[in-house]
């Protein structure tokens, strides 16, 4: 994976845990896709997805099915994560004005 690959790869996954705080701590993946397309990020469903399990693997968010949709709800480790207070690589870090 190239160096530009991680550095988007970081930045999605730490939009997401910011948008789930934003959104009173959960959503489901359309709404994450629409947030990160806000931010600026264009960005598949399945890489959504991807980044979801990834991001449960870590204990970041837990998942559930409804209906066609993959809803996240945001953990403690996750909220911590976003807000910057605990660190897990892969996900980058909140910069000074970002929450």
């Amino acid at each position: 994976m190239s160096i530009l690959q991680e550095v988007t790869n970081e930045d999605q996954r730490f939009l997401m845990l910011l948008s789930l705080v934003h959104m009173s701590f959960e959503g489901n993946d359309s709404m994450i896709k629409d947030a990160l397309y806000a931010y600026g990020h264009r960005i598949s469903s399945s890489d959504i997805k991807e980044h979801l399990l990834w991001l449960e693997g870590m204990g970041l968010v837990e998942l559930s099915k409804v209906g066609p949709y993959t809803k996240a709800k945001l953990t403690q480790k996750g909220q911590d994560v976003a807000e910057g207070r605990e660190r897990v690589n892969g996900v980058r870090r909140p910069r000074a004005g970002e929450l």
